[in-house]
């Protein structure tokens, strides 16, 4: 069964499916879906990431191995490459015949293409359970949704109050979801006046992830490591701030790939949400960056994560400045060649 994000809490209300598969690129509305799950009423959480190390024999020994203290588990399941691969996939597709009652499954993956989503082990989870796709927001309908978000918290704008608040957060949905809170603590419930609006998200007062997204994409190493060290400095999540650069670069490779096959940037801009603004660092970045050097970075970014998650030896703040300075045009890691192959 497929469902859109925004059906799981009444489906929630109603069904208990023992397996569900959370896919997309759009960390937010992922994490929400997910806390969705998290919340029902579980004994135990279990955490597994099936990288390429990744034995899928821990997994059948955790789910059909009776717990002792806990009758209702949760086993989050993180696929970092997309996909479980040959024994992954036969390890899910016999688990969807017949899953234990005491767990519920819980899949998390990057997007899946059309393609993935037609292999056995996720049309075993879709006759099993809950496939929920998690699609970006574009930019026509970003105003829409943060009128809804902010309905939610009965919280209303000035008709051109939500456009005025999409255009400042550049399609970003996390920083929109902060901007609502922000907007939230300072005036609370009811309406918002166009005045209060401007005065709220007129704050350039720090540094953020985004101003270094954006930083890097012109190359400007100098202040890219200032910001950086002012988010460390601030307390800043790492992991946020690894979540949007590696989020950058994955949509650099892509569109690179796509520039190759022939497509033209301006029709890419809409689905890898470019507003205007950006058009002209995005195109700098693609021309600078190769796609070796992309493909070096991501897979930096994944050591990064290791690192922050306790599984490599490393200090995460050092190595993402590093990234940062190999993104911006001065190699650091080794096999790293600039330009546009």
């Amino acid at each position: 069964m497929k469902l859109r994000p925004e059906q799981l809490a009444h489906h929630l209300t109603e069904n208990s499916p023992k397996i569900y598969l959370l896919t997309g690129d759009e960390s937010l509305l992922l994490n929400e879906s997910r806390d969705q799950i998290k919340i029902l009423d579980f004994d135990e959480t279990i955490k597994l990431q099936a990288d390429n190390t990744f034995q899928w024999q821990t997994f059948s020994n955790i789910v059909y191995s009776p717990s002792l203290f806990s009758s209702k588990r949760l086993v989050e399941l993180t696929l970092t490459q997309g996909k479980p691969g040959k024994e992954g996939s036969k390890a899910l597709s016999d688990y969807c015949e017949k899953p234990p009652a005491d767990v519920t499954l819980l899949i998390i993956t990057p997007k899946l293409t059309q393609q993935q989503l037609k292999s056995k082990w996720a049309r075993a989870i879709d006759a099993a359970g809950v496939i929920i796709q998690i699609w970006p927001i574009d930019s026509k309908q970003l105003p829409t949704w943060i009128k809804q978000r902010m309905q939610q918290l009965e919280m209303t704008l000035p008709s051109h109050g939500y456009s005025l608040l999409a255009e400042k957060v550049e399609g970003h949905l996390l920083a929109a979801s902060q901007e609502i809170e922000k907007l939230y603590l300072c005036y609370g419930k009811g309406p918002i006046t166009l005045e209060q609006l401007v005065e709220a998200i007129s704050d350039h007062s720090r540094f953020n992830v985004f101003t270094l997204v954006d930083t890097l994409l012109q190359g400007d190493a100098k202040k890219s490591l200032h910001i950086i060290q002012s988010l460390q400095h601030t307390g800043e999540e790492i992991i946020l701030t690894l979540w949007a650069i590696s989020r950058e670069i994955r949509n650099l490779l892509q569109i690179k790939l796509a520039l190759r096959q022939g497509e033209a940037f301006d029709t890419l801009c809409p689905k890898y949400q470019i507003w205007p603004k950006r058009k002209p660092f995005v195109q700098q970045a693609v021309t600078r960056l190769s796609e070796r050097t992309l493909m070096i970075l991501i897979a930096q970014c994944s050591l990064i994560d290791k690192i922050i998650k306790g599984r490599e030896v490393g200090d995460p703040w050092q190595q993402l400045e590093q990234l940062c300075l190999t993104l911006c045009g001065t190699s650091i890691f080794p096999g790293v060649h600039h330009g546009t192959a």
